[in-house]
């Protein structure tokens, strides 16, 4: 009924939707390899007013600034911090977990319902990912 009296187009004074592609993909395999930028909005004392923080990270080990990169564990880097995995520290870091993990597990079996959290290096991080 609409198409026989041509009211299918947009209508209003606005401009009609466009439709966007998709970002492109990227997948970094080692730190220094991608990098990418931020901004993310900070609340002050004052209502409405924001701090605006601009900063660049390393896709792969999520590596911005000082505090946050020695400090912070990542949960998508399997809980290292962005620092470590930058410097390639990470896996010795895991391996050394999973001992630990194992260890605890053979003196209180009672505690664990099943096998220990995965102690493998993340791998490639993707920015973008197609689905």
């Amino acid at each position: 009924m609409l198409k026989q009296a041509s009211q299918l187009h947009h209508r209003g004074r606005s401009i009609a939707p466009k439709n966007v592609g998709k970002p492109t993909s990227y997948t970094a395999h080692k730190a220094n390899e991608l990098w990418s930028w931020d901004i993310t909005y900070l609340a002050s004392t004052i209502k409405g007013q924001f701090y605006y923080l601009y900063l660049f990270e390393d896709i792969f080990s999520r590596k911005v600034v000082d505090w946050y990169n020695t400090k912070h564990r990542h949960s998508k880097i399997n809980s290292v911090t962005p620092s470590q995995r930058h410097t390639g520290e990470e896996k010795e870091i895991l391996e050394s977990r999973e001992l630990g993990l194992e260890k605890a597990k053979e003196m209180n079996p009672l505690r664990w319902s099943g096998e220990v959290r995965s102690c493998q290096p993340a791998g490639p991080v993707s920015l973008n990912t197609e689905k």
